[in-house]
C-alpha cells in the first residue's frame, strides 16, 4: 500500500480578532456540554454548510488538475522544530531563567512545580474550555509572497529561508532534492481565494470546535503572554521561514487565548505532503539544582501549513468522506501540537505530586522463536502514564500490561511519537494513518496525563481493533496466530475479505518478498512471507486499498454500490460474508448491508428494503461494540434477475468499434448494456482483421479516458497481447473487421496493405515502431502524447496491469518509453517499481537505449531508480558526440580556449578569488606558472617575463627528472633534495610522477597487478552516491566538464574500486575531491593506488578521517585547538569569546586538504607539501592561514571572524605561502603530545 507522508491539517476558527488579524475561537458554555453530541454530526454539519457555500460556483476551481490522494500517509510532522526557543536551554542562561521562573531563587527538589510561591506563573485554580487564536494573515493577505504561490510563474523559496535559496529546485519523483532552492509556482500550487475560505471557514471551524468541546485547560489565565528570550541571538522568535511571533505576545500579551496558531498554505518540498505542523513556543521551568532539572510547560504557539494542491480535490469532488478525513487528520496534527510528541514526554506532570513523572517511557524486551525455529529478541517502547496504562489494562483485558506500545518504525517524526500500528490500527494517532481515524479514549488518556488538560471523555469514539483479546494478543503476531485468529490474520495475497472491524471490504496485505523478513517479524515458516505493511510488524491482515476498486468502506456513502446484491452504505452498514454467483458466474463473497439488532439481540440485515434474521445459532453482537461476526447466511435469499436472452443476432462488435470511431462514451455504454452478460467478455476482447482489440483501438484513436475505462470495467482484458497485421485500424483501406466467429488464423488471408510499420531486430530506429505483438502499455509508452492516458490507466489498474510485459522483440514498456524519449511515461512506470534491468533482443536495457538516443533526463532518472550506474560510465553509445560537438556553439569553444595551465576555465563566475589572485600573480615569483597561455594578450615586457618563467620551470623540471631517475621506490627515505624542492613547487609536468614516487605507488602496483580490474567488476553499494559526487568534482576543469566523459569515468572507477577495496569505510563524501586531483595527474590504476597509499601509508593515514564516526577528524580538530592555543594565544582567546571552535572551520581544511579553501594553483602547492612532508603538515598550513589574518580577526566581531575563516583569500604568492608553512611547521613531537591528551 502506497504511503504518503501524513502531516496534515488543523485549521481555524470563528471570530475575527483585533490582534494580528486572526481568528479567535472561544466556546465557553453557560450550560453543561451536551454529552450526546456526536462527532460525525458536527463534521457533517460543517460539510453541509460547505456544499451550500458560493465558493463551489467559482470558475477558478474548474479544470485544474488535482493530485489523486491515496488515503494513507506517514506522519512526519515534527522532523525539525525550527524555532530555537524549543531547543534545550543553554546552561549559560540558566540563572536568567531562574529569575524569570522562580521568585525567591530558593530550590527544594520535592516542592511542587506549580507551587504558587515558586513559579512566576501562579496557579489560577480556573479550568476552562481551550481557546484558540488563529493568525490567518498568511493565507488571507498576500504578505507571504516569498513562500506562498499567488500567480503562475511566481518564484518562491522552498525548504528554507529566502536568503538561503541559491539555485532552482531540482525535482525528482515528486521531491525536491536540493532545498533550500527557488521553486516556480504552477497552477496547482496557487493559494486560491476558494481554498482560503475552505480552510478558514469550514475545515478550521470543525477542527477547533471539536477540540473546544473535548479539552479544558487547567490553571487557565486571562492573558496569554510569552516569556522574553534571554538572548535573541540564541533564541529566535521565528516560528517558520518568514513567520515571526508578534512582539505584543512578549509584552502585553493577548486576552482570552490559550493557544496561538499561525496558518499557512505553502507548497511543500515533498509533493506527497498534505500538511505539517511545527511547535514554536512553550515555557521552560526549572525545579531543581541539576542541569537537567527543567521541563517545558503547556505548548502555546504553533504553525500549521496546508499544501494547497490537495484541497482542490475537496473543492472539485465535494466529497463528505474526504472532508471528514481532512478534519480528522487536522485533529491528528493538532494533538501533536498540544503535547503528543516524544520530546515533551519528560515534561508531563504527575498530578499526585505536582512534579514531572520520573518516567512515563519504558523499554521492555521480548524474546521468542520464529516459525522456522530461529530465536529472536526485540525491544518494545511503552507509554506507562497512569491513565494510558489503565486504558490498556481494561481495553485488552490484560492485567499485566504495563502501558501502551509506541511506534518503532519510520522517520524521526513518526517513530516514538505515535501508537504502534500493529495494535492501534485505526486509532487517530498511529503513525501510518489509514482512512478511518478513530478519536479514542487512548489518545484522550495521554492528553489527560500531560497534566495540562482536563478531558471530556464522553466525546471519544469506539476503538474495536484488539478489544478484549487478552495479553497474548499484544505479543508479536509471529507466535500468537491463535490469539490473532482468522478475524485478524489472512494468508492469501490480494484475497478479499471483511475488515476485522466489519467496517468494509478489504484486501489481504500478504506477499512473498524477494528477501527474508527480519527474524523478529517472521510469522510463517517461509522467512520471506508476511504482511506488506512494515509499520504493522509485517502482520498480514485485510485493509482498504484505494488502487483496488473491489475494496471499500461500508460506512462511506460515496462507495460504488453493487445493485445485484442490493448493497447499501452508511454509518450502520457493515461487511458480511455471502455466497452469491452473478450472471457471468462471478462469485460475490463479501457485501455491505445495513444491520440492526432486534429485541432479542439478534442481528438482522436489510436486503432490498427488507430485514432478514441471521441463521439460528450464529453469534449476535452487543450494539455498543458494533462487533459483528457472521460467517454464514444460509437462510438469506436474494432475488436475482433472469438472463435476458435477446439481441444475439446483433453485431455488437461492429457497434462497439463504431462507438470508438466516434469517441462516444454514451453510445459505447448503451451497446455494452444491451450485451447479454455471457457475451460481454468475448465481444470486448474480440480482434479486428488487423489484429487489434477494441481497447487497443480506443487508445490508438486517442479516445477519452471514459471510453477506455468503460471498456476495461466491462470486461476488456487490459493485458491482452495484440498481434498487429497492418497499420492503424482507422486507415481508410484497412477497416475490414473479423466476424464474431472467426479465429485469428483466418486473418492471415486478409489483403495487407503494408508491414513497414512493424519493427524488426537490430535496427536502431525500430524502437519508434511497434513489434508484431505487443501490450497496450507499449502503445501508451511509445508516444509522449499518451502520457496522461497512461497515468490514468496505471493509477486505476495498477494491480491488474502486467507492467513488465514483453513484446516479440523482448522490449518492456519501460524500454519503449526510454528509447522514444517519453520521460513522463518512463517516470510513471518507475514509480510503480517495474524491472529496469530487462534486456531486449539487442541485449540493451532501458538505460542503454536512453543513452543511445541522447535522452539524458531519462538516463539520469533510471540511474537513480534501480538502473546500473556503471552503464553510464562504461557503455559508449555509437552516436556519442565529441566533446567539441557536445559543447556546441562558438561561445562554448571560446570558453575552452580560456583555460589556465591546469585546464581550469578562467571566468569571474568560476573563480571566487579572481580579484585577489590577480594582484598576487602580478607580484608572484612562483616556479609553477598560473594564468592564461594566450600570448597575444601580453605586452612585450610580459612576453619576455613569461619566456624567462618558462625557461626556469623547464630547468627545474629537468632537475626533478634527473633526481627521480635515481629514486628507489622501495626505500622509505626520499632523496636529499626532495623536501626542499617540494617547497618551491613541483613542476607541473612531473608532478604526478613525483607524487606517485613519494607515496610508493609502484610497490602496490607490482604486488597487486590484477586487483584493480577484479574490484572494478564487483558492484558497489555506493555507486549511486559516487555518481552524484563525481558530477560535482572540479566541474570547471576541462577534464571533468563532460558528463560521463573520460575524466568522470576514470574518477568513478577509482572511487568504486576503493569502496570495494575497503568495504568497512566504503565511500564517503569528500573522497571525490582528493581522487579527482590524483586523476588529473595520474593514469587510472596509478591514481587508485596512490589514493590507497594516502589512506593507509603511516605518513598520511587519511583513512581515519573517513572512518565511521569521523574519529580521526575529531582528533585532528582537538589537536589543532591545542596548537592554536600554544602558538596564537591571542587569536585563540578571541575566537573562544565567540565560541568559534575548530569544528566550525577545520572540517573542509583537513578532510580534503584545503582543496576548497584556495584557488587551484595554491591547493596543489599544499598537496606538494602533503606528499613530501606527510599529512600532519596541514596543522602548519592552518596556523599559516590564521597568522596571515591575525590582525583582522583581533578587530572583528563574530560574523567578521567567521567570514575570514570560511572564505580565506590569499594575500601572498604561492612560493611565499609554501615557505611560511614550513617556517611555521609544528614538530611531530608536539603533535604527538597533544594527541595523547585527546579523549574520545
Amino acid at each position: 500500500m502506497i504511503k504518503y507522508r501524513l502531516i496534515l491539517v488543523f485549521l481555524l476558527l470563528l471570530i475575527l480578532h483585533n490582534n494580528g488579524g486572526g481568528l479567535l475561537v472561544s466556546t465557553s458554555h453557560s450550560h453543561p456540554p451536551d454529552f450526546s453530541y456526536n462527532i460525525e454530526n458536527l463534521i457533517g454539519g460543517y460539510f453541509k454548510d460547505f456544499t451550500r457555500s458560493n465558493i463551489l460556483n467559482s470558475k477558478n476551481i474548474q479544470n485544474i488538475q488535482i493530485l489523486d490522494l491515496d488515503h494513507e500517509y506517514e506522519c512526519d510532522h515534527d522532523i525539525r522544530p525550527l524555532s530555537k526557543s524549543l531547543q534545550v536551554p543553554n546552561i549559560l542562561y540558566r540563572d536568567h531563567y531562574k529569575k524569570l521562573v522562580v521568585k525567591d531563587g530558593a530550590h527544594h527538589g520535592k516542592k511542587s512545580l506549580v507551587d504558587p510561591d515558586r513559579m512566576r506563573q501562579n496557579k489560577t485554580g480556573k479550568t476552562g474550555n481551550i481557546r484558540f487564536h488563529i493568525n490567518s494573515t498568511f493565507i488571507t493577505d498576500k504578505n507571504d509572497q516569498g513562500y506562498s504561490c499567488f500567480t503562475i510563474g511566481q518564484r518562491i523559496a522552498m525548504g528554507g529561508r529566502i536568503n538561503d535559496a541559491k539555485t532552482d529546485c531540482f525535482m525528482e519523483l515528486g521531491q525536491v532534492k536540493n532545498s533550500p532552492c527557488w521553486y516556480t509556482c504552477q497552477e496547482k500550487d496557487l493559494q486560491l481565494v476558494e481554498i482560503q475560505k475552505l480552510l478558514r471557514n469550514y475545515i478550521a471551524k470543525a477542527t477547533f470546535e471539536l477540540f473546544s468541546m473535548i479539552l479544558m485547560v487547567e490553571d487557565q489565565e486571562e492573558v496569554l503572554k510569552l516569556d522574553v528570550a534571554p538572548d535573541p541571538e540564541e533564541y529566535s522568535d521565528e516560528c517558520s521561514y518568514g513567520i515571526r511571533i508578534p512582539e505584543y505576545l512578549y509584552h502585553q500579551g493577548i486576552k482570552g487565548v490559550d493557544h496561538y496558531i499561525f496558518i499557512t498554505s505553502r507548497p511543500t518540498p515533498d509533493s506527497s505532503t498534505i500538511a505539517y505542523s511545527m511547535l514554536c513556543d512553550a515555557p521552560v521551568y526549572f525545579y531543581g539544582h541539576e542541569d537537567d532539572d527543567w521541563v517545558y510547560g503547556r505548548p502555546r504557539v504553533s504553525v500549521l501549513n496546508f499544501n494547497p494542491n490537495y484541497f482542490l480535490e475537496l473543492l472539485q469532488k465535494q466529497s463528505k468522506w474526504i472532508f471528514n478525513q481532512y478534519v480528522r487528520v487536522g485533529i491528528h496534527e493538532m494533538i501533536h501540537s498540544l503535547g503528543f510528541s516524544s520530546f515533551l514526554y519528560r515534561s508531563y506532570i504527575d498530578r499526585s505530586t505536582g512534579m514531572p513523572y520520573k518516567s512515563i517511557y519504558k523499554t521492555v524486551t521480548i524474546s521468542g522463536k520464529t516459525p522456522s525455529g530461529e530465536a529472536f529478541t526485540k525491544p518494545r517502547y511503552l507509554i506507562t502514564s497512569p491513565t494510558v496504562n489503565l486504558f490498556a489494562k481494561q481495553f485488552y483485558k490484560c492485567p499485566s500490561v504495563e502501558g501502551f506500545e509506541l511506534e518503532d518504525f519510520g522517520s524521526r517524526g513518526t517513530k516514538g511519537s505515535h501508537w504502534e500500528k500493529r495494535i492501534g490500527d485505526e486509532e487517530i494517532m498511529t503513525g501510518y494513518v489509514s482512512q478511518r481515524l478513530i478519536i479514542s479514549n487512548l489518545t484522550l488518556s495521554l492528553l489527560y496525563d500531560t497534566g495540562w488538560y482536563q478531558i471530556n471523555f464522553n466525546f471519544s469514539e469506539i476503538l474495536l481493533w484488539g478489544k478484549g483479546k487478552g495479553c497474548a494478543w499484544l505479543s508479536d503476531c509471529a507466535n500468537t496466530q491463535d490469539s490473532w485468529g482468522k478475524d485478524y490474520f489472512c494468508y492469501k495475497s490480494k484475497e478479499l475479505g471483511c475488515l476485522t472491524t466489519r467496517m468494509g471490504i478489504g484486501q489481504c496485505q500478504f506477499m512473498n518478498f524477494s528477501h527474508a523478513i527480519p527474524s523478529i517479524y517472521q510469522h510463517f515458516s517461509v522467512p520471506s512471507e508476511g504482511g506488506i505493511n512494515r509499520a504493522s510488524d509485517y502482520c498480514p491482515f485485510y485493509a482498504i486499498s484505494e488502487k483496488e476498486s473491489a475494496t471499500k468502506y461500508c460506512t462511506n456513502n460515496e462507495s460504488l454500490w453493487n445493485v445485484e446484491v442490493f448493497e447499501e452504505f452508511g454509518v450502520e452498514s457493515r461487511c458480511f460474508e455471502y455466497n452469491f454467483v452473478n450472471d457471468d458466474n462471478t462469485p460475490i463473497q463479501h457485501v455491505c448491508w445495513i444491520y440492526r439488532c432486534n429485541d432479542k439481540k439478534e442481528v438482522e440485515i436489510r436486503v432490498n428494503n427488507k430485514y432478514y434474521r441471521c441463521a439460528k445459532g450464529l453469534k449476535s453482537i452487543n450494539t455498543n461494540d458494533n462487533n459483528i461476526f457472521v460467517t454464514k447466511m444460509e437462510n438469506l435469499i436474494i432475488p436475482s434477475s433472469n438472463d435476458q436472452q435477446q439481441g444475439y443476432d446483433r453485431n455488437y462488435f461492429k457497434e462497439i468499434i463504431n462507438a470508438i470511431r466516434a469517441n462516444d462514451f454514451d453510445i459505447l455504454q448503451m451497446v455494452i448494456n444491451d450485451l447479454p452478460e455471457k457475451m460481454k467478455v468475448p465481444v470486448l476482447n474480440q480482434k479486428t482483421g488487423t489484429g487489434r482489440t477494441p481497447l487497443y483501438l480506443a487508445i490508438e484513436k486517442k479516445c477519452s479516458i471514459k471510453v477506455i475505462f468503460g471498456l476495461i470495467d466491462n470486461g476488456a482484458n487490459v493485458n491482452e497481447m495484440v498481434s498487429l497485421l497492418t497499420k492503424s485500424e482507422f486507415d481508410e483501406d484497412n477497416t475490414v473487421l473479423s466476424s464474431p466467429n472467426s479465429n485469428s488464423s483466418n486473418s492471415s488471408n486478409l489483403k495487407i496493405k503494408s508491414q513497414d510499420f512493424i519493427a524488426r531486430p537490430n535496427e536502431m530506429l525500430d524502437y519508434s515502431k511497434p513489434a508484431s505483438t505487443e501490450h497496450v502499455l507499449h502503445l501508451l509508452c511509445r508516444h509522449a502524447t499518451f502520457s496522461e492516458t497512461l497515468k490514468e490507466v496505471l493509477e486505476k489498474y495498477n494491480d491488474t496491469l502486467d507492467k513488465n510485459s514483453l513484446d516479440t522483440l523482448k522490449r518492456s514498456p519501460l524500454i519503449v518509453a526510454s528509447a522514444n524519449g517519453n520521460l513522463e511515461g518512463a517516470r510513471l512506470l518507475v514509480l510503480r517499481t517495474v524491472n529496469v534491468q530487462f534486456e531486449d533482443v539487442n541485449k540493451k536495457t532501458a538505460l542503454h537505449l536512453s543513452m543511445d538516443f541522447n535522452h539524458d533526463n531519462i538516463a539520469s532518472m533510471l540511474t537513480h531508480n534501480g538502473g546500473d550506474v556503471s552503464v553510464r560510465y562504461h557503455y559508449r553509445p555509437t552516436n556519442r558526440m565529441s566533446l567539441v560537438n557536445q559543447l556546441g556553439d562558438a561561445n562554448d569553444i571560446e570558453v575552452i580556449q580560456k583555460l589556465d595551465r591546469y585546464g581550469n576555465i578562467i571566468s569571474p563566475e568560476n573563480d571566487r578569488h579572481s580579484k585577489s589572485i590577480k594582484s598576487v600573480r602580478d607580484n608572484s615569483r612562483s616556479g609553477t606558472l598560473s594564468g592564461q597561455h594566450n600570448s597575444a594578450m601580453l605586452t612585450p615586457e610580459e612576453s619576455k617575463l613569461r619566456k624567462k618563467e618558462i625557461e626556469k620551470e623547464l630547468s627545474r623540471a629537468l632537475k626533478w627528472i634527473s633526481m627521480m631517475k635515481k629514486w628507489k621506490p622501495e626505500s622509505n627515505k626520499f632523496p636529499s633534495k626532495v623536501k626542499s624542492r617540494s617547497i618551491k613547487g613541483i613542476p607541473d609536468r612531473v608532478r604526478g610522477q613525483a607524487w606517485s614516487l613519494m607515496a610508493q605507488t609502484s610497490i602496490q602496483l607490482k604486488n597487486n597487478p590484477t586487483k584493480f580490474d577484479e574490484l572494478l567488476l564487483i558492484k558497489s553499494k555506493s555507486e549511486l552516491e559516487i555518481d552524484l559526487d563525481v558530477n560535482r568534482a572540479f566541474r570547471n576543469n576541462i577534464q571533468f566538464r563532460e558528463r560521463y566523459g573520460t575524466g568522470q569515468i576514470t574518477l568513478f572507477n577509482v572511487l568504486k574500486v576503493f569502496s570495494n577495496y575497503d568495504k568497512e569505510i566504503g565511500y564517503t563524501q569528500g573522497m571525490s575531491s582528493i581522487a579527482s586531483l590524483l586523476v588529473m595527474y595520474l593514469p587510472e590504476r596509478e591514481a587508485f593506488w596512490t589514493f590507497e597509499r594516502l589512506m593507509y601509508k603511516p605518513e598520511y593515514a587519511m583513512s581515519t578521517l573517513f572512518e565511521n564516526g569521523l574519529g580521526g577528524l575529531q582528533k585532528m580538530m582537538f589537536v589543532f585547538g591545542k596548537v592554536l592555543e600554544k602558538y596564537l594565544p591571542d587569536v585563540d582567546k578571541k575566537l573562544k569569546e565567540f565560541s568559534i571552535t575548530p569544528s566550525l572551520y577545520c572540517v573542509k581544511w583537513f578532510m580534503i586538504g584545503f582543496l576548497d579553501t584556495f584557488t587551484f594553483n595554491y591547493s596543489i602547492r599544499i598537496w606538494d607539501l602533503i606528499f613530501s612532508h606527510g599529512f600532519k603538515i596541514v596543522y602548519s598550513v592552518g596556523i599559516t592561514i590564521l597568522k596571515s589574518i591575525r590582525k583582522q580577526i583581533l578587530i572583528s566581531e563574530f560574523n567578521g571572524c567567521l567570514d575570514l575563516l570560511m572564505h580565506y583569500e590569499a594575500t601572498m604568492s604561492e612560493d611565499a605561502f609554501a615557505a611560511q608553512c614550513i617556517k611555521n611547521k609544528i614538530s611531530f613531537k608536539t603533535i604527538e603530545n597533544f594527541e595523547k591528551k585527546y579523549v574520545k
